[in-house]
């Protein structure tokens, strides 16, 4: 006779934990500089599932306010917890995409082909250069499992604008 096996289930747990993530930013300027990599939170969960205390373990400095500022956020519950102070580690691990084209290859020739009609003879223009990123749609995309949140965000896109003067 086979016997059925059972999964334990998230009710019959015991312990902290996480019951609704607070959806993490990927921080503008850390993408703008292509930083990545992995920070460790350490929470400390009363009985009630409110947070008593957060602690930074690592990760890179751009990156830790969005992951702390997540985990303060998110909702936790604690099972069968019989005191305050139930530790709960939290890894979120922040990636950009590969994308060889983060602006699309039409918008990255149309900015080298472009010129105001205004110039007609290059010797009596000036140009100016100024830079602006843009950040192409889907922003992000959120992936988790148990204690572990993965951030992952498509490069910027840096675009040089031209001024005449």
């Amino acid at each position: 006779m086979l016997a059925a096996i059972q999964e334990p289930s998230e009710a019959s747990q015991e312990g902290a934990v996480l019951a609704k993530l607070s959806p993490p930013i990927y921080p503008p300027l850390a993408r703008t500089a292509r930083i990545i990599g992995d920070v460790q939170i350490e929470l400390s969960i009363r009985r009630d599932g409110s947070i008593e205390s957060t602690n930074v373990v690592s990760g890179h400095p751009l990156l830790k306010y969005a992951a702390l500022e997540s985990a303060q956020k998110s909702i936790f519950d604690c099972h069968n917890c019989r005191a305050d102070g139930n530790t709960y580690a939290l890894i979120y691990s922040f990636k950009l995409r590969d994308d060889k084209f983060p602006c699309g290859k039409e918008e990255i020739d149309k900015e080298w082909h472009v010129r105001s009609l205004k110039c007609l003879y290059l010797w009596k223009c000036t140009v100016l250069r100024t830079f602006r990123t843009v950040y192409p749609k889907p922003d992000s995309e959120l992936m988790q499992s148990q204690n572990h949140v993965t951030v992952i965000a498509p490069p910027p896109c840096i675009q040089a604008e031209s001024a005449q003067s």
